[in-house]
């Protein structure tokens, strides 16, 4: 990664020596990171496991310990590589249900996403052809609309770039995004919804009814990267947390 640690030859050794010379520290893992397992060739990983493995037996031997702790895999390592679990994994976008890439093999395991977005209709009104929508006036209307505001915008992490692009899901159909994303609204149109009320709920991710928005159609339809979207959603949004379907615990900021 060449982002933090120490490299795996003599300078890595002097390290740990200096450590092992410290009575105020002990000695209980190392571990390397893996930059590219989410790769369907997987030789550059294989590479630095192979690396990873010859330094720390090089070190338990020049120093003559074990070392207790040694673990690889990231979630990308989880999927792809089962011969770095070693001691322990650790599992970062896999929680979520997510795929670390679009190039890892999907045959060996189900994921399946475990998060999901709402929010509700706060209002809902009638505009005539000319009207322009949200900052900018980038979108206007061609012919009378029904549109709805969702309380939801960039400042809790929804992507401003999915303005006039994504889409929401009311009454399980697709409600198209109409202008720009505000900091916290975004206005839809629910005109071929007319079902559609305020306070009915809205799916940004998620399914509902035989529609799904997925973390990564986001990523691709906003041009960013899923990771991020995940990481984005801000401390604003209360959290609910499932289990069997039944709320076990909430969380509010």
């Amino acid at each position: 990664m060449s982002r933090i640690g120490i490299t795996p030859d003599d300078r890595g050794l002097t390290f740990i020596g200096k450590v092992l010379a410290q009575e105020c520290l002990e000695l209980h893992g190392i571990f390397t990171h893996f930059a590219r397992a989410d790769e369907a060739d997987l030789s550059a990983a294989l590479l630095q496991f192979e690396r990873f493995q010859s330094f720390v037996s090089k070190a338990e031997a020049h120093f003559d310990i074990q070392i207790p702790c040694k673990h690889c895999a990231n979630s990308a390592g989880i999927l792809a590589l089962p011969q770095s679990y070693l001691n322990m994994v650790r599992a970062g976008i896999a929680t979520y249900g997510l795929w670390p890439s679009d190039e890892m093999r999907r045959d060996r395991i189900e994921l399946r996403p475990a998060l999901s977005l709402y929010s509700r209709i706060v209002y809902i009104k009638e505009i005539s052809a000319g009207t322009p929508v949200s900052y900018g006036g980038t979108f206007v209307a061609e012919r009378t609309m029904r549109i709805a505001t969702v309380p939801v915008g960039y400042g809790d992490g929804y992507p401003r770039s999915l303005s006039g692009r994504g889409y929401v899901l009311i009454s399980g159909q697709k409600a198209p995004i109409l202008g720009r994303v505000c900091m916290d609204q975004l206005m839809v149109d629910v005109t071929s919804i007319p079902e559609a009320r305020e306070q009915d709920r809205v799916t940004l991710i998620g399914k509902d009814g035989m529609e799904e928005i997925t973390m990564e159609a986001l990523g691709d339809i906003s041009g960013r990267f899923h990771y991020e979207l995940a990481c984005d959603l801000g401390r604003r949004i209360p959290r609910v947390y499932l289990y069997d379907g039944e709320t076990v615990d909430t969380e509010t900021f």
